[in-house]
């Protein structure tokens, strides 16, 4: 066979450089893998630091001019002309600029921008309309009267609000799609590498099955049992493996010269001795042909 006719240290470094094309590969996955959470962590990172930031903000301007906010301590304070609640009016408009502020820093499109300037001049009139409510009511106006001078129509803010929650969802959508897709992507790689390796750590244990005990063990064990029995003087014990083109045929030929010299000086032991067996032969009939005389 083919196999057979390669030097085991050639087959012992293939096998040696398939171990290592199996650690590099190892070695790509890991770093790539890290890196395919490297960039599901700046994904979810930058929603963060974006949409999820504006959501806050949002929610926190909803608070500012919503129930128990802006327009509700307005009212509250137009129809009960109560001095204290201008402070709690005071306080939920500083609250409202602060978190439209703060929203707009995250960084604003086109839209959420003039959005945010609908909101902002809404919150800039219900200031302005709260000095004229306080004046009116300190010269003695009824809430009805007051209502009718310093009534802001709220529904060009709400429908920028609107705007504003329906730009969140389309960022919200990128940025789970793209996490979804880096989750997919890194766990389609890892999927594909992990056979990839199973299949090549599968190929180096046959291999390295084959090799030790077909390849290597096998010749070697037939090899030391031949040895074995020329030592033991069986002479007609045929060498294994000759003709093979690696180390172990290497040995099965110095084996086989060590047989044939064994071969050969039996013989010409074996050829000394008839040999002396004649001369002695020889001698005696010599000496009895000599004593009958």
């Amino acid at each position: 066979m083919i196999m057979f006719n390669f030097k085991i240290t050639t087959l012992g470094t293939g096998i040696s450089l398939l171990l290592v094309v199996t650690v590099g590969v190892v070695i790509v996955t890991s770093v790539m893998t890290v890196r395919g959470i490297g960039g599901l962590g700046r994904t979810w990172g930058d929603f963060e630091s974006g949409p999820a930031k504006k959501i806050v903000h949002l929610q926190e301007l909803g608070a500012a001019i919503g129930y128990g906010g802006m327009i509700h301590q307005f009212k509250n304070y137009i129809f009960r002309q109560d001095h204290p609640l201008v402070d709690k009016v005071q306080v939920m408009v500083r609250a409202a600029n602060v978190a439209l502020l703060a929203y707009r820093a995250v960084g604003v499109n086109k839209k959420e921008s003039a959005a945010l300037k609908t909101i902002g001049r809404m919150i800039a009139n219900y200031a302005d309309n709260l000095l004229v409510a306080e004046k009116m009511v300190a010269a003695g106006n009824d809430p009805t009267a007051v209502d009718k001078v310093v009534k802001i129509d709220d529904s060009p803010a709400l429908e920028a609000i609107a705007i504003l929650n329906k730009e969140l969802l389309k960022a919200r959508q990128a940025s789970s799609s793209a996490v979804y897709a880096a989750v997919d992507d890194t766990t389609a790689f890892s999927t594909g590498m992990a056979v990839a390796i199973g299949i090549l750590l599968g190929v180096l244990v046959m291999v390295q099955i084959w090799f030790t005990m077909f390849r290597l063990g096998r010749p070697l064990r037939g090899m030391v049992g031949a040895m074995g029995r020329l030592a033991d003087g069986d002479l007609k014990t045929k060498v294994p493996t000759l003709g093979r083109g690696d180390e172990i045929g290497d040995m099965a030929n110095a084996v086989q010269v060590f047989k044939d010299n064994a071969v050969r000086a039996e013989r010409m032991a074996e050829e000394k001795k008839h040999e002396q067996e004649s001369k002695e032969k020889r001698r005696v009939a010599l000496e009895t042909l000599a004593k009958s005389f």
